[in-house]
């Protein structure tokens, strides 16, 4: 819960207009949906087969840690939203 408030912060410090920080947030649960949905849908399968359910289980707590200590490193919208 704490990650959601950490990102809220960091993007009000950018974003000065409520309506600019609801389209930042908007395009970005759009762009993370879509590939959340992709990634399911042709990389699973194949990481599962390659690696085993155990290790294919591990990956997604890997990402998250490497995410947040990518914004407690950079706290900036880039961070946030991943992109570059």
């Amino acid at each position: 819960m704490q990650v959601y408030f950490q990102r809220a912060l960091v993007v009000s410090r950018a974003f000065k207009e409520s309506s600019s920080r609801q389209s930042f947030f908007a395009t970005l649960n759009s762009i993370s949906a879509s590939l959340i949905l992709l990634l399911q849908l042709y990389a699973t399968p194949r990481l599962m087969a390659r690696l085993g359910v155990c290790a294919a289980l591990c990956v997604t707590p890997v990402v998250s840690v490497v995410g947040f200590l990518l914004m407690a490193w950079r706290p900036m919208p880039q961070v946030v939203g991943g992109e570059s």
